[in-house]
Formats: C-alpha cells, sequence, structure tokens
C-alpha cells in the first residue's frame, strides 16, 4: 500500500501528548538514558581530540530515543537495552549525519566569510583577542544584528531541510539524497507545525532549566517524541511494510 502524503495527520500538540503518555510510563528509563548520554557525552566532551570528535556522533541520543519510543509503541513496554536496538543501521546514521553536518558547513561558512569581507578581517583579530559581547557590539553595531538575524533565518531554512531526515534514514534504505529531497518535503509542507515545535521546544527548555536543570531529562525526550510520533504520522511504519514509495528511489 502506497503512502505519498507529506502533510501529517497528527499536529504537535497530539504529538506531544503521546510523547508525554509514553514518557510518563517509562520515566526512569528516558530520564535515566538522557542522564548517562550526556554525562558520556561532557566526559568525551573534555579530552582532547576526542572532545573535538563527540559532536559527529550526536545522532546517537536521536536514534536511541526513536526506537524507543517505536519499541514501546510496537510492544507496549521497553527495557533499557532496547535503546540501542538500531545500532545495525550505525554505518548508515553516521554517513547521513556526516552529510548533513557538510551540508551545514557549505551553507555557513561563506555567510561568515562574506561577513567578515565586508567589515574588514582586522576584526576577527581583535575579537579573538577580546571576544566580549560589549566589543563585538562596539565593533560590528547594526551589522552584527543583522547577520544574527540572517543566520537564524537559514538556521531555520536547514530546520525545515533535515526536520525529518533522521528519522528517514533510521527507518528506510532510502538513498541519502532521496532522503534529502523528501524531507525538505515534509518540511515545506508542514512548515506552521515545524515553528510550533520550536515554540514548544523553547517553551519546554525554560521549563526544564528551571526546575534544577533536572526537568531537562525529562524535556528534552518529549521534544524528541513530539517530532517522532509527528513524522510517524506521515512516514507509514516499517513493521507494516508501506515503504513501496519510498524504497523507489524518488522522493516524490
Amino acid at each position: 500500500m502506497e503512502n505519498t502524503s507529506t502533510i501529517a495527520s497528527m499536529d504537535m500538540g497530539q504529538s506531544l501528548g503521546k510523547a508525554w503518555d509514553a514518557v510518563k510510563a517509562n520515566i526512569w528509563l528516558f530520564a535515566g538514558f538522557t542522564v548517562v548520554y550526556y554525562i558520556a557525552y561532557f566526559i568525551l566532551a573534555m579530552i582532547p581530540f576526542v572532545g573535538q570528535l563527540a559532536g559527529f556522533f550526536s545522532f546517537i541520543f536521536g536514534a536511541s530515543i526513536f526506537t524507543a519510543y517505536a519499541t514501546y509503541e510496537k510492544n507496549g513496554k521497553l527495557e533499557f537495552n532496547e535503546f540501542f536496538s538500531w545500532s545495525p543501521r550505525f554505518g548508515r546514521l553516521f554517513t547521513g549525519h556526516l552529510l548533513m553536518i557538510g551540508i551545514g558547513i557549505l551553507i555557513f561558512i561563506p555567510l561568515i566569510i562574506a561577513f567578515f569581507a565586508l567589515i574588514g578581517f582586522s576584526a576577527l583579530g581583535t575579537i579573538v583577542s577580546d571576544p566580549s559581547p560589549e566589543n563585538i557590539m562596539a565593533l560590528f553595531g547594526s551589522s552584527f544584528v543583522i547577520f544574527i538575524l540572517i543566520c537564524l533565518a537559514v538556521g531555520l531554512f536547514f530546520m525545515v531541510w533535515f526536520f525529518a531526515y533522521p528519522y528517514i534514514v533510521l527507518y528506510t534504505d532510502m538513498p541519502l539524497m532521496d532522503a534529502m529531497r523528501l524531507s525538505w518535503k515534509i518540511g515545506r509542507n508542514n512548515i506552521g507545525q515545524l515553528i510550533l515545535f520550536v515554540l514548544l521546544g523553547i517553551g519546554l527548555s525554560i521549563l526544564g532549566t528551571l526546575c534544577l536543570l533536572i526537568g531537562l531529562t525529562v524535556t528534552i525526550p518529549l521534544m524528541f517524541g513530539a517530532q517522532f510520533f509527528f513524522l510517524r504520522s506521515i512516514l507509514p511504519s516499517q513493521d507494516d511494510q508501506q515503504w513501496d514509495f519510498m524504497n523507489s528511489g524518488s522522493a516524490e
């Protein structure tokens, strides 16, 4: 059975509600995994050279949380080891993540170069020697504000383009470039819900931070859960064998 729709049948509020039900039923597992992951991440980040590479493996958290939600939805129960059942997809996820990072660099580096070419590269040395906000604003003034606004706009474009990409890479064997095209189509056709997702993320982050940071161990998995169930309402389940339109090699 084909499913070519890229319009979500579940809004972000409903997706967040489903995520909350799953987290509430497994709160110690989700919170515990989040704590273990970020402790390991920060330890690695403090090790020279290794810390610089840690960011290249940040996809592990999202893949693990997605897998936990999928397992709980399928079986009605969850065990800690099932967070890692995505591991056979490691190579594909790693390659897809590197490709996404590479595209991000190709987008943002020219922006930074153009900005410093506009204001003068001598300003870069001044910032390196004294990167205080006052010094930055004194050097750049309104130009810096405009640059930040442009970066935010590009960041929103990047988010729309890649919002569905990790899910597609994890749950399909679609070629990575086709996965990008499909992810763009999904983001474009659900942009209002994606903006709502950003606002929900900001709100939940503030809430989690106010709860002495402990709340982040719940709110972070919640946001990934909202993303998972939202995309799940667009893309069919692998278990339902509804992947014909994806595996055909076309994202249209």
